[in-house]
């Protein structure tokens, strides 16, 4: 966390679940973890969680259908420091989007990108926790099937 340029990327899941006000407007709650892989260093835990609203831009019924998000929430990190743990937190603007494949009118293949600005803004170890300030940006990658009830 002292390189100001670090980039650690790790394999992750995440799962969402939202509520569509119209075809366009959905608000949605998400959260995803990860397990991060620096080029040096041990591995440590990411975690987001965001409360958002999607857009979606459904020209007519199209199988295709690309979405702008924004959100709003907290992230969190955890590193092993021989014995003891060091979480930090704070919180998180998300701005992304994606594209949508419809394979039929409930279900979807969902490829997005997100990107979460914030700082982290408290850490704590041994009990004990302390205010800091390390400004960080998380991009997140996202791959996988999205299910619609009401499209069944």
């Amino acid at each position: 966390m002292e390189n100001e340029d670090q980039t650690d990327s790790g394999p992750g899941v995440s799962g969402i679940i939202g509520y569509g006000f119209t075809p366009a407007v959905a608000a949605y709650i998400k959260a995803t973890g990860a397990s991060m892989q620096p080029d040096e260093g041990d591995s440590y835990g990411l975690g987001h969680f965001d409360i958002g609203v999607r857009f979606s831009f459904n020209g007519g019924g199209s199988m295709w259908v690309p979405y702008a998000n924004a959100a709003y929430g907290g992230r969190a990190a955890s590193f092993d420091l021989g014995g003891e743990t060091l979480d930090v937190s704070g919180t998180a603007f998300t701005v992304g989007g994606g594209l949508q494949y419809f394979f039929n009118r409930g279900a979807a293949v969902d490829v997005g990108l997100n990107m979460s600005f914030g700082d982290f803004t408290e850490a704590e170890v041994a009990g004990s926790t302390a205010d800091i300030e390390i400004n960080a940006t998380t991009a997140r990658f996202d791959l996988g099937i999205s299910w619609y009830p009401s499209g069944s």
